[in-house]
């Protein structure tokens, strides 16, 4: 076991519990921020775009994700996972969509679910245990909002717990506010599993 995937909402420290994973437990960094993405597509990570255009992105995301892991060697631990792509999917989605975007969604959701399994040997969902910023920047508002990082932490964990969703999953809980916490947590959580992995080994 030793394909780790990281979940949360905004600024939860996604990235920075990635690069310290890699370092002291020597596995590859893999940078899945999807905002390179949107920029191909001429989209900004908060524009307000048409859902049929975002669910286009979204499916190119899922494409992105999949070619960049097909080039990886075992032993990785990336900043992003399938779940963020699905949750920022409803999270963007209206409240009346149609039959068409309705099929569209439900087919990105699968894909997701097919290919987190895949890729993925457990998944950390980070808390969203932190302080947003008093005075954002006009083009960090959606970054920042603590109301709208809450609705997509609720998703993630919606899709984490639902059945579909066949990879392992570890919680770093919302109370674990500090850096320092959540590395000694997500530590904690890779040295069990990587046990877990080498007593299965040697059983078999």
């Amino acid at each position: 076991m030793n394909r780790f995937g990281i979940t949360g909402a905004h600024k939860s420290g996604k990235t920075t519990l990635a690069k310290h994973v890699a370092s002291k437990w020597r596995m590859k960094y893999i940078d899945m921020r999807l905002s390179d993405v949107l920029r191909a597509f001429g989209a900004s990570p908060n524009e307000i775009i048409p859902f049929a255009q975002r669910l286009h992105i979204q499916q190119n995301m899922v494409k992105h994700c999949i070619n960049l892991l097909d080039e990886a060697e075992e032993n990785y631990i990336t900043d992003r996972s399938f779940i963020d792509v699905a949750a920022y999917t409803l999270s963007y989605m209206p409240h009346a969509v149609s039959d068409i975007e309705s099929e569209s969604v439900k087919l990105i959701i699968n894909q997701c679910y097919q290919a987190q399994a895949v890729f993925f040997d457990k998944l950390i969902v980070v808390g969203n245990g932190f302080e947003p910023p008093k005075e954002p920047t006009a083009h960090e508002k959606a970054a920042f909002s603590w109301a709208w990082n809450f609705q997509l932490q609720a998703i993630i964990k919606g899709l984490v717990l639902n059945g579909q969703m066949k990879c392992p999953v570890n919680f770093i809980p919302d109370s674990l506010t500090s850096m320092t916490a959540r590395n000694e947590k997500i530590d904690t959580i890779i040295g069990e599993a990587q046990r877990d992995a080498a007593l299965q080994s040697s059983i078999h």
